[in-house]
């Protein structure tokens, strides 16, 4: 063998030793990890004991659902949450936050429903308070708040995952903030949390405050709403940052998170919280849809002391329930088209009004050049009037006829209009997308009047399936009944889609 060839196999031969001290390496380092962050985990029981639930049913392609409940808990567990709650004497763990993650059988979407923490409603044996608020089952375990929440909705509740509010804090540090909008300037000194009007990204105590104020918006929908916002900016971070280039990210966001969570003796490694994090990271962001339980003020017995507490507003609610039981989306996918597009939707009726076909009455002699339309913002948003106004100018209406105004802060858009409009009103619903459903005739406007809500934030067409959103599309994952048909949107709840990163929380101006 000559020299040359010695010193190649040589050099070969360390070669390969160094790359398997390499492999070894990552392996250690692997297997460290692991139990790390295993180690970091705590858990419980899913449920009180002896109480059990009935299994998910499985599709006709044998493919279940799987529902999570997700705990925010507020009690001052250790130092850290005592310095971040500002005192410790409220120590009982309560749910701050309550949501149900609904992953459909077949994962080509995720319905994310909060229950509103002030809700007062009928508690298991296990809270030993037969009516209560829902946030305080957590007093008792979160096995209890799987329980109540079962109980409530029918829902089989497959896991659970329990955060502090220093988890909030580390999780939120880690990724380097998430970003979040307001309307209008906040600066409430209860939580602290203090934000100008627009974009701005949040993280450590900022992003705890967002996600626990109770005074900077007008009510719990609001309130739930920022929730939402915050959680599909943080699902949209987690993706982009889904790779071997941001490691370190990952690391740091993963051991934050297992320090922070108690989870169900189900979900109680890393294995299991991997597998769970795989699942949700097949659903596409456009076909993830946040909401609220729709509540009312309550009414019931000692109704007078139980102020700025609610009741669930049925049947609105219990529709709610059977449609997620269902595995029915809250998002349409392009196979069924958007609301504003449908064949045979109230706003392709509206269409075909507008264009000068009656439903079976001949024609109608709309001129769209003559139609006097007073639009009225009432979405918190500034210059939705004066956007809407440029897009009906541009589809042929008279500029000098499109009048612009402000409207007290509404939820929900609408289109009202006196007896011997009704032509005109269609003529806008048609050039807008607006369903028939918004449309109502009123003896009190003398003109055509279109009152813009908060479900409509952004864009010159309306999607009421969005809420504002805009039409998003999806690929159709291939058969499940749920590529074709999307539950209504519910009344008293803002819908959230997990893919619009321009939606903002409306806040009042300080003169409202």
């Amino acid at each position: 063998m000559t020299h040359r060839r010695k010193r190649k196999r040589k050099a070969l031969k360390w070669i390969g030793l160094s790359l398997a001290a390499v492999v070894l390496a990552a392996g250690g380092a692997a297997a460290y990890v692991y139990v790390h962050f295993n180690q970091n985990l705590k858990s419980a029981p899913l449920l009180p004991q002896g109480v059990t639930q009935s299994a998910e049913v499985p599709n006709r392609f044998g493919q279940t659902a799987l529902n999570v409940l997700l705990l925010g808990n507020a009690g001052r567990i250790d130092a850290a949450d005592c310095h971040l709650g500002g005192a410790c004497a409220d120590t009982a763990p309560t749910a701050d936050t309550m949501m149900v993650l609904h992953l459909a059988a077949d994962r080509s979407n995720m319905t994310v429903m909060s229950i509103p923490r002030d809700s007062i409603v009928n508690l298991p044996a296990c809270a030993h308070d037969p009516v209560d608020l829902i946030n305080a089952s957590l007093v008792h375990g979160p096995s209890c708040s799987v329980e109540a929440v079962h109980d409530l909705t029918g829902l089989t509740i497959d896991h659970f995952i329990e955060i502090d509010m220093a988890g909030i804090v580390t999780m939120s540090n880690a990724l380097g903030g998430v970003p979040v909008c307001v309307t209008n300037n906040i600066e409430d000194d209860f939580s602290h949390l203090k934000l100008p009007k627009g974009r701005t990204v949040v993280q450590g105590t900022q992003a705890l405050g967002w996600l626990r104020t109770r005074h900077a918006f007008i009510n719990e929908v609001y309130r739930e709403q920022a929730q939402h916002l915050f959680m599909a900016a943080l699902l949209r971070k987690l993706k982009d940052n889904a790779s071997l280039t941001h490691v370190m990210t990952l690391y740091s966001v993963a051991d934050a998170a297992t320090k922070a969570l108690t989870v169900d003796s189900q979900l109680s490694s890393v294995t299991d919280l991997l597998s769970l994090a795989q699942e949700i990271g097949k659903v596409p962001t456009s076909r993830v849809t946040m909401l609220s339980v729709p509540t009312v003020d309550y009414s019931g017995p000692n109704a007078a002391w139980r102020l700025s507490q609610l009741q669930f507003q049925q049947p609105e609610a219990d529709r709610m329930f059977a449609a997620i039981r269902a595995d029915t989306p809250y998002t349409r996918t392009a196979a069924s088209g958007s609301a504003s597009s449908s064949a045979g939707s109230p706003a392709s009726a509206s269409a075909s009004a507008a264009s000068g076909v009656s439903q079976g009455s001949g024609k109608l002699s709309v001129n769209k050049a003559a139609v006097r339309v007073l639009i009225k913002n009432g979405s918190g948003v500034d210059g939705r009037a004066a956007a809407i106004r440029s897009a009906l100018a541009g589809d042929g209406f008279t500029s000098a006829l499109l009048k612009t105004d402000n409207a007290a802060p509404t939820q929900t858009s609408a289109l009202y209009f006196p007896a011997d409009r009704a032509d005109s009103a269609a003529a806008v619903a048609a050039a807008l997308g607006i369903p028939s459903s918004a449309m109502h005739e009123s003896g009190d406007f003398a003109q055509v009047t279109l009152v813009i809500g908060g479900d409509w934030t952004s864009g010159t067409t309306f999607v009421p399936a969005m809420s504002g959103s805009g039409p998003v599309s999806s690929p159709s994952t291939g058969g499940s009944s749920s590529d074709t048909t999307a539950a209504p949107p519910p009344g008293n709840s803002l819908m959230t889609n997990g893919a619009d990163a321009n939606a903002c929380v409306y806040v009042p101006h300080p003169e409202w």
